[in-house]
């Protein structure tokens, strides 16, 4: 199966949001289905006084080594896949699952919703990469477990006197999106900083940190929203 790196991949928490680069507003900004709602809709608004033209894709969502990698996918559906949005009009997107049933595992997906900036719509599916993408978004879509047990062990390996590798495992049954790190000793923070990166299940991530002090015996972590206080232990 071949496999499609983006470069470019967005990641938020807001619930709505509109891009700097760009006149679009999209809402919701991550999107959850389940067995009993495998339908569920995107909100896509053109806050500009000219036509805007949109390519949308679903893709499986996994990782290698820290890294997002993408698969084509046929458990999933997108409508429409291609559409244009009239100066301030809203166009409402469908997500699907094809096949719902109990999972126990969350399953994966982005959504890829592409600005083309000029489009020959006479152009066949296999000429797409000949388009000008002016922006691409993308969103995580998670499919629930219908029993969430989020899960997960921290890991420290030092490279040099100042050079950290924290590592983060992933041992539950559903992603963890951290936003904040915080290394402390007795609730003195000795080093900070913010972040923003999904570690899916059975997954691990690790942050290559520059810290001046040792002497610390917690990290301290936004995961999910939540600050979280856990011992890691060196290996």
């Amino acid at each position: 199966m071949i496999k499609w790196f983006f470069s470019l991949f967005i990641f938020l928490i807001l619930p709505s949001v509109t891009w700097a680069d760009s006149d679009i507003a999209i809402s919701p900004v991550s999107l959850e289905i389940t067995a009993n709602e495998p339908i569920v809709t995107l909100n896509v608004k053109n806050n500009a006084d000219n036509t805007t033209t949109i390519q949308a894709d679903v893709m499986q969502w996994s990782q290698k080594n820290g890294q997002v990698v993408l698969y084509p996918t046929d458990d999933m559906v997108i409508s429409p896949p291609l559409f244009q949005i009239g100066p301030w009009q809203t166009q409402i997107v469908r997500v699907a699952w094809l096949s719902p049933h109990p999972v126990n595992e969350q399953l994966m997906y982005r959504v890829l919703l592409r600005e083309i900036s000029k489009i020959n719509f006479s152009l066949l599916p296999s000429h797409r990469s000949g388009l000008n993408f002016r922006l691409n978004i993308s969103l995580p879509v998670f499919v629930q477990p219908d029993t969430q047990n989020p899960a997960y062990r921290w890991q420290m390996h030092w490279v040099d006197a100042h050079t950290l590798h924290l590592i983060l495992a992933n041992t539950g049954n559903v992603s963890l999106m951290v936003s904040e790190l915080k290394l402390s000793r007795e609730n003195q923070a000795v080093f900070s900083e913010n972040t923003f990166e999904y570690v899916l299940p059975k997954q691990a991530y690790t942050w290559v940190l520059k810290v001046k002090h040792h002497d610390f015996n917690t990290v301290n972590a936004v995961v999910n929203g939540e600050w979280e206080s856990s011992s890691a232990f060196v290996h």
